[in-house]
């Protein structure tokens, strides 16, 4: 597995990995742990695809944690709310207030 990309975040990294079969990883990593693959978003078959999702996620992320959620395996969690799930960063089409109205819903 080959690193194509990264995305720096506060507390973590999200890292694009080029795969034997032709697909491409993207996980989430912690920075207290640099040498692990961390934990698997999702995969695509195009890394285009897979960076323009990072990056959603990244944003997503940011959001979510603003908003009192945090990560938990594949969903943004938060007590009293509807579970989301992360799939969502697949959706190129959903804007910020989109989601930031999601999160508040």
């Amino acid at each position: 597995m080959d690193i194509k990309h990264r995305i720096g975040m506060k507390d973590c990294e999200l890292l694009i990995f080029a795969n034997d079969d032709l697909t491409f990883h993207v996980s989430l990593c912690s920075t207290v742990n640099p040498l692990g693959r961390g934990n698997l978003l999702d995969r695509f078959d195009d890394e285009r695809q897979a960076i323009e999702a990072a990056e959603r996620f990244q944003w997503m992320y940011a959001l979510a944690k603003e908003h009192g959620y945090y990560l938990k395996q594949d969903r943004f969690t938060k007590p009293n709310r509807q579970e989301i799930h992360i799939s969502v960063m697949k959706d190129g089409t959903m804007t910020k207030e989109q989601y930031r109205l999601q999160l508040q819903a």
